[in-house]
């Protein structure tokens, strides 16, 4: 998954189509995420794995703090279900209550980094020391 691909900028579609496109990106980046730690906690608990636990742990750990970040930019830029039921939502989103969407491209342009950053480190850590243990 790519979360660095940028939906429309605001303006181009209805402000409820735009939520739902990135609540949906962001929705799929927390599945991969808890993907990830679920493969890592497996790794954890395989016969002699103590010698990589402190790697699974901490690889975890910057999964999690992923995960926070991504409820977070849910939390603050995107509309709830209160506030989007008494707002119009069907017109573009140049209201200032909308004004949040302007971030969005680069807070997924630097979540996308991020998360490629840590997903590669998964990815190696399980086809290096860790993928051993699969097998």
């Amino acid at each position: 998954m790519s979360v660095s691909a940028t939906p429309a900028r605001p303006g181009r579609l209805t402000c409820l189509t735009q939520n739902f496109a990135w609540s949906l990106k962001l929705d799929h980046t927390i599945e991969e995420i808890d993907q990830l730690i679920s493969l890592l906690i497996d790794v954890q608990t395989q016969p002699d794995s103590a010698a990589i636990i402190p790697k699974a742990t901490a690889l975890a750990n910057r999964l999690n703090a992923l995960r926070q970040h991504v409820e977070y930019l849910r939390a603050t830029h995107l509309c709830h279900e209160n506030a989007c039921e008494s707002a119009n939502l069907l017109c573009p989103c140049y209201s200032v209550r909308f004004a949040k969407y302007e971030a969005l491209p680069n807070a997924f342009a630097s979540l996308g980094f991020i998360f490629d950053q840590v997903r590669d480190d998964c990815y190696q850590f399980m086809t290096g020391p860790a993928g051993s243990r699969f097998i």
